[in-house]
């Protein structure tokens, strides 16, 4: 079993504390994942996890198990990477994370023709939020990741690609909404007012998240949270059917043929702004064919934008 695999099976169970939750968790039977465990246990001789009445987790000597498994599987990748940099081979796969929403408005920019210039190179996209992508790079699972500052994850650095605006789209319900405007016009009201505004929001271990509670905490607002959605078009839709509002970035798609349904309302960058990088793991050489990925990302994004 390849060192990823054991660390996801490893964390997974911890974080449930249940093995037969974690079973269902991984897709695998409860019988063999007690099994894997017991074979751990049985090659290194210390138990790997406390057991009480409710729940398991890592022992002491399972967590220090955990994290030279870590180290290992980075040592391993690092080994790969730099025998690929010699060899210069452009074969391979990379993976990239990304959340669903910026994949819908990103990648065509840029994986087509990275895929017509390296047809050798094989691509995984792993759609997750950005609190699961940030851990993903942090434990070599992926190798770059696409999202929004700020980052919260000290292991990990970035490229800057673009900025992009962050509306407010305001329901016909809303005290913020006005029937003259047709337009996207800048934001008009006292920006205290915007802590009375039942919002729309996205989950904490979102980067759009992260930015709007940033941007409340600034300016010494309290978010009315209305409803926690996990997709930026679930919101908007929601919006437009007359209930609360949402913050969302430029690039998604949004009807531009205004009615009466609604109002988009933006702000000065100084203000609010969602600024795009690409991530990647600080102390990992990136193997020439993540390089590759990695410059075609920067390039285009950057062009387009």
């Amino acid at each position: 079993m390849k060192y990823s695999k054991i660390i996801h099976y490893i964390e997974k169970i911890d974080e449930i504390g249940n093995l037969s939750k974690a079973s269902n968790a991984l897709f695998i039977s409860q019988p063999a994942l007690s099994k894997f465990i017991q074979s751990i246990e049985t090659k290194t001789g210390i138990k790997l996890f406390n057991k009480t009445r409710r729940s398991l987790h890592l022992s002491f000597a399972g967590e220090r198990y955990l994290s030279y498994l870590k180290k290992i599987n980075g040592l391993e990748l690092d080994m790969r990477n730099e025998l690929e940099l010699i060899s210069q081979n452009k074969k391979g796969k990379v993976t990239l994370g990304i959340n669903s929403a910026l994949a819908t408005s990103t990648l065509y920019k840029f994986l087509p023709q990275f895929h017509q210039q390296n047809p050798n190179i094989q691509i995984e996209i792993i759609e997750k939020n950005t609190q699961i992508l940030e851990r993903m790079l942090d434990d070599n699972q992926i190798d770059l990741a696409i999202g929004m500052i700020p980052i919260l994850n000290r292991n990990l650095s970035y490229e800057y690609l673009y900025e992009d605006s962050i509306y407010l789209l305001v329901s016909n319900s809303s005290a913020l909404y006005n029937p003259e405007i047709k337009q996207v016009e800048l934001f008009p009201y006292d920006i205290k007012l915007l802590g009375r505004e039942p919002m729309i929001v996205l989950p904490q271990e979102y980067g759009l998240r992260r930015l709007i509670d940033q941007f409340y905490e600034l300016n010494s607002l309290k978010l009315n949270r209305l409803l926690t959605i996990s997709t930026v078009y679930t919101a908007i839709s929601l919006v437009k059917s007359g209930m609360g509002s949402t913050f969302m970035p430029i690039s998604s798609t949004i009807n531009t043929d205004y009615t009466e349904d609604y109002n988009v309302y933006k702000f000065k960058k100084s203000m609010l702004k969602g600024t795009f990088v690409v991530m990647y793991k600080k102390e990992r050489m990136l193997s020439p064919t993540t390089l590759l990925l990695f410059n075609s990302i920067i390039e285009n994004l950057r062009k387009f934008n």
